[in-house]
């Protein structure tokens, strides 16, 4: 027994190796199992990401510096082009639209008739605002974006809420502006436009207004260009090889004050002649009149070109090279900094401080309401400067397809205009006179459409004045075809849209 001891010993020895090996074995084989499945998987994800490369790849060829800083040019080149041949810009009848006007007139409370509708407009305006920013924020993108839908753009920061917020104050300014006229006799409509006389309108005709808008979009457009060329030159990582000596004197060069100095320069040089000569534009003798282009545009072109605009506005956002997420790579040490600015974030906490200074009621009534209240926290802003640039730029949109939607049921008796049948040229009618007797509301009356006509103004065999008002007529730059190609237009926003919807989705998921 004593010598079999040994033989037991090693015995048990080598079973447990074999025990061991096969262990080992077993282990090893699932390993490689596990390692080619990863490696299937992989080359396939790869096969799949192919296709959408694309989207989310910073150095495919359309989101080259050169093309990014040249796209904002095009926007602008397309603003003024439109600008110069929309013939509404010379219409001289009340600006009109529905719901617009609902909710800028709530807006201009000191346009009230008296002192009560003045504070009830602003009442209504506040607790519109306090809905929207509610409702935005908690349910909109806390539950529909972030849980359901899940885009990565809207998880962290305000900046996406804001846009939101943005969109659903209006639509509860135009319910705040229906109750308005509910409870009061001073009815708010779409020429309720008050609110641009103090913009520098001189009236709330077509013409005037119009300029308030155009303003507003090629200041928009100047600080996209800015920025974009701003982001480019920032830029060390991703396209190190770009500019590289005047990226040095872009961003340390007197410690980076060539930057914030330059924009700020370019910025406020700009402004200034954009506004004036914005403002100067018109058909009068003093005043700055384009020529014919192109032998006169007709709504098929402008439409189309409204069209084209759209779809430029969201290539801009597309082009980002942190799209659809707009969240830098951890690998970029120094952080893209706002336009102007020393800091890659501006931060706005002062409405957020106020309400925590106000002094609250200790009833436990109000602090059973104040769990279903946001808190003082809830107003704080942070905005990133990717979003200081989109955010702008989704106003522009919303100019450009209130524009597309103008031309897609362009009328000229709409808006105190008709055609010349030899040419097809559109002639806008100037005399307040008629036009207050054929127009009411801002729309035309029913037995009126004889006085806006060529036929009723001018003779259709000598085109002789048939009467004197017909010779205070301008005839514009632009053309009237009535032709339904320029439904194409529909086609192209609403292609541009959905792509843009698709794009961000898809590649918000890869």
């Amino acid at each position: 027994e004593d010598q079999d001891c040994p033989v037991s010993a090693t015995a048990t020895q080598d079973t447990g190796r074999t025990d061991y090996a096969k262990q080992h074995h077993d282990a090893f084989r699932v390993v490689s199992k596990a390692h080619r499945r990863e490696r299937i998987a992989g080359h396939r994800e790869l096969d799949e990401r192919s296709c959408t490369n694309w989207m989310t790849d910073p150095h495919v060829w359309y989101r080259h510096p050169l093309l990014r800083i040249f796209v904002p040019f095009l926007i602008t080149g397309l603003d003024l082009y439109m600008y110069v041949e929309d013939p509404l810009n010379d219409a001289h009848v009340p600006y009109n639209v529905p719901f617009q006007g609902h909710a800028l007139g709530l807006m201009a409370f000191w346009a009230a008739p008296s002192t009560s509708l003045a504070f009830l407009r602003l009442g209504l305006t506040l607790v519109s605002w306090v809905f929207a920013a509610i409702v935005g924020r908690q349910f909109v993108v806390g539950v529909l974006l972030r849980r359901c839908v899940r885009l990565t753009c809207f998880q962290g920061g305000s900046e996406g809420t804001l846009v939101v917020v943005f969109l659903l104050g209006g639509c509860f300014m135009f319910v705040a502006a229906l109750v308005y006229n509910q409870l009061t006799d001073d009815q708010l409509d779409g020429t309720s436009n008050d609110i641009f006389l103090i913009f520098g309108a001189q009236t709330e005709q077509y013409r005037h207004v119009n300029q308030c808008w155009q303003v507003l979009s090629l200041l928009v457009d100047m600080l996209t260009i800015l920025t974009v060329l701003d982001v480019c030159l920032q830029d060390e990582m991703r396209y190190p090889s770009f500019l590289p000596s005047i990226k040095a004197i872009w961003t340390r060069s007197f410690q980076g004050w060539v930057r914030v100095l330059f924009a700020w320069s370019c910025f406020l040089c700009g402004a200034v002649p954009i506004v004036w000569l914005v403002f100067l534009t018109g058909p009068k003798q003093n005043q700055i009149s384009a020529p014919v282009i192109f032998g006169g545009s007709d709504e098929v072109t402008r439409s189309i070109c409204a069209g084209v605009l759209v779809f430029v506005d969201l290539l801009v956002t597309v082009q980002d090279w942190d799209f659809p997420t707009f969240e830098e790579p951890l690998e970029i040490q120094v952080p893209t900094k706002v336009l102007g600015t020393f800091s890659d974030k501006l931060k706005i906490t002062f409405v957020a401080k106020f309400l925590a200074l106000i002094p609250q009621p200790s009833c436990s009534c109000w602090k059973r309401l104040c769990r279903y209240l946001p808190g003082p926290e809830f107003f704080q802003v942070s905005i990133r400067g990717k979003w200081l640039q989109y955010g702008p730029l989704c106003v522009v949109m919303f100019i450009d397809l209130c524009y597309s939607r103008t031309q897609l049921f362009y009328d000229p008796s709409f808006f105190g205009q008709y055609a010349d049948p030899r040419d097809s040229f559109i002639w806008s009618i100037t005399d307040q006179e008629t036009l207050e007797n054929s127009y009411e509301g801002g729309y035309l009356k029913e037995n009126a459409s004889e006085l806006i006509c060529f036929e009723g103004r001018w003779n259709s065999s000598t085109y002789e004045a048939l009467i004197p008002e017909a010779l205070t007529d301008v005839k514009l730059n632009s053309r009237f075809v009535n032709s339904g190609m320029k439904y194409l237009a529909l086609w192209i926003s609403s292609s541009a849209l959905f792509s843009f919807a698709c794009c961000i989705c898809t590649a918000d998921w890869r």
